[in-house]
């Protein structure tokens, strides 16, 4: 997958926003100051793991991260959509990530809801329409709520993961932490 993004994107841009990481469990970040997401380094201890989402590695495979928004997808580069916060990538698994962690309530829960569903689903439209190949991959889309504050319908859970994968065919997931 990363041959094939510096060949579409250039070797450069990837280079400049890709990071990986092989330990059993790390989280991924994003700086409040400039909106670019990072591997949170072990010596970091003062992390708020509510701001995080947990990728759980029990193989040690090696995990890929590229920073989208305020890195990879710029105005810089030509991208004024909009954009989900990352993805994360082993050899078969391919994810889109988008962080929500300014929801105190649940109608600002609801508000982010929607407003992440169309960051990932830009996002997923811009890899498709630059013909990525996710042929080999099993896809995924998560929303990571700040406190895990996720709604409780499972309903209503169901219903936007049936109507995300009618339009992008890809399962969103609304949880804190993806297995590799």
């Amino acid at each position: 997958m990363i041959e094939q993004l510096k060949n579409t994107f250039g070797e450069q841009r990837t280079i400049d926003c890709l990071s990986t990481d092989n330990r059993i469990e790390f989280y991924i970040a994003e700086n409040d100051a400039t909106s670019k997401s990072y591997i949170v380094p072990i010596s970091n201890t003062t992390i708020d793991i509510d701001k995080c989402f947990i990728v759980k590695n029990p193989d040690n495979k090696t995990i890929s991260h590229l920073s989208i928004d305020a890195c990879f997808l710029t105005q810089q580069h030509g991208y004024t959509g909009e954009k989900c916060d990352f993805i994360t990538f082993s050899d078969d698994k391919f994810c889109f990530v988008e962080l929500k962690s300014n929801a105190e309530r649940r109608r600002q829960t609801s508000q982010n809801l929607r407003k992440a569903r169309k960051q990932l689903g830009a996002t997923i439209n811009h890899f498709d329409d630059n013909e990525i190949d996710f042929s080999e991959y099993v896809l995924e889309a998560y929303i990571v709520l700040k406190n895990r504050l996720y709604p409780s319908n499972s309903a209503s859970i169901r219903q936007r993961r049936v109507q995300f994968y009618d339009d992008y065919e890809v399962d969103l997931v609304e949880s804190s932490e993806v297995v590799f």
